[in-house]
């Protein structure tokens, strides 16, 4: 019984960290260009 409630509790957490994980990832894949592209916008400002 309590093997069982285990296995579901940890299974539970195990979901949220992943999904965790992915809005952080998919949050870096979309800002990620544009802040690169900002970075070299200012870095080819500074150097001209």
């Amino acid at each position: 019984m309590w093997f069982w409630v285990g296995v579901i509790a940890l299974s539970f957490v195990v979901l949220m960290l992943i999904e965790e994980l992915f809005q952080m990832a998919m949050r870096r894949y979309i800002n990620g260009p544009f802040k690169l592209e900002l970075k070299l916008k200012s870095y080819f400002s500074k150097q001209s």
